[in-house]
């Protein structure tokens, strides 16, 4: 399944989520969570979302920029009251992930009601209730931007002002309690990260529109390995911001975002690399999408679906979602929302 935040027409709308079926047809079991002529007052209290994951129950849970920071719905989409009602937290919210232990994980610029300083990471108990193990000292002040859970781990990149008021770009590791894990020193960007990549191993590849990671120039993508230090054997070339990474079978990586070539090869906003960095020629996404890649998610089959804020891919119309061989980067099935946009 691949969720998004989307616009639908005049109207913002919360989140979209929807799925490939057995020979890359939209599986229309998929239900559409956000505006719709006949329930928009229903909806009203998710008007802008920015993520979302799904708990093993079916359970739905939203995060948002406004209003309480995360909403849950059921299977069906319906709002859960109880869960709204329970939870204390407010503020813009960024990012939502479902920890090994069964609680959810928030980022973004959070606050509590007692408190006047922001935090950028919390935990929150399947109910609605802040987990106090949690410890949200350690992001005080800061806004998550990018999440990702390992089995021992977190990793969260967050931007923070410093003294002299200039804005700080970092990514660290943490305990599954929030307490920074010393084996993997903070590491300082010159930009935003849009994406967390955990890989085998115990490396990370981290996405976005910055230039230097640590002081080394590694524009768009970084390789780090189990204690940060950067791998300098992966030397992508891009020419623009990456906001989106998936790992394939073969430790392929498919990257989408805002650039037009890849190692001085035509690649619109979406490329297939090799492990080493480098663009695979033998994936040709032709033309590529006519706008933003914001997502790209994997089916258990091999096929690939891509999101943003396109109309075409590789000359076709295709609306702003897309389902792709693995193999080859064609088109498999025609999937055509013509008033989706993406919102980022």
């Amino acid at each position: 399944w691949i969720f998004f935040p989307c616009q639908i027409g005049e109207h913002t709308a919360s989140i979209f989520f929807a799925g490939l079926a057995a020979g890359g047809v939209l599986d229309e079991t998929g239900t559409r969570l956000g505006w719709d002529s006949r329930t928009a007052p229903r909806w009203s209290f998710i008007w802008s979302a920015t993520d979302a994951a799904v708990d093993l129950n079916g359970n739905i849970y939203v995060s948002l920029e406004r209003g309480p920071a995360l909403a849950r719905l059921n299977g069906a989409g319906a709002p859960d009251d109880d869960f709204t009602h329970r939870l204390t937290i407010t503020g813009k919210s960024k990012v939502v992930e479902l920890s090994r232990d069964g609680n959810l994980l928030m980022g973004g610029s959070l606050r509590l009601p007692e408190g006047t300083n922001t935090f950028g990471l919390a935990k929150v108990t399947p109910h609605g209730e802040i987990d106090e193990t949690f410890n949200t000292h350690t992001f005080l002040d800061k806004s998550v931007t990018a999440t990702a859970v390992t089995q021992d781990y977190i990793y969260a990149a967050s931007a923070w002002t410093n003294s002299e008021a200039a804005l700080v770009f970092e990514l660290g590791r943490y305990d599954l309690n929030g307490n920074p894990d010393n084996l993997f020193p903070p590491i300082i960007l010159d930009g935003e990260i849009a994406e967390l990549l955990p890989l085998p191993g115990g490396n990370l590849l981290a996405a976005g529109s910055f230039e230097h990671v640590g002081g080394e120039a590694r524009p768009s993508l970084v390789l780090l390995d189990s204690e940060g230090r950067i791998d300098p054997s992966f030397t992508p070339n891009l020419d623009g911001p990456v906001l989106a990474a998936a790992s394939q079978a073969d430790a392929r990586l498919l990257v989408g975002g805002d650039f037009s070539s890849v190692d001085g090869l035509p690649r619109r906003n979406f490329a297939r690399l090799l492990p080493s960095g480098e663009v695979d020629p033998s994936f040709d996404p032709g033309s590529g999408p006519d706008g933003l890649v914001y997502t790209i998610t994997l089916q258990p089959d091999g096929a690939i679906l891509v999101g943003g804020t396109f109309q075409n891919f590789s000359g076709r119309l295709t609306g702003c979602l897309v389902p792709l061989n693995g193999d080859s980067a064609e088109v498999t099935s025609h999937i055509y929302f013509s008033s989706i946009q993406f919102t980022g």
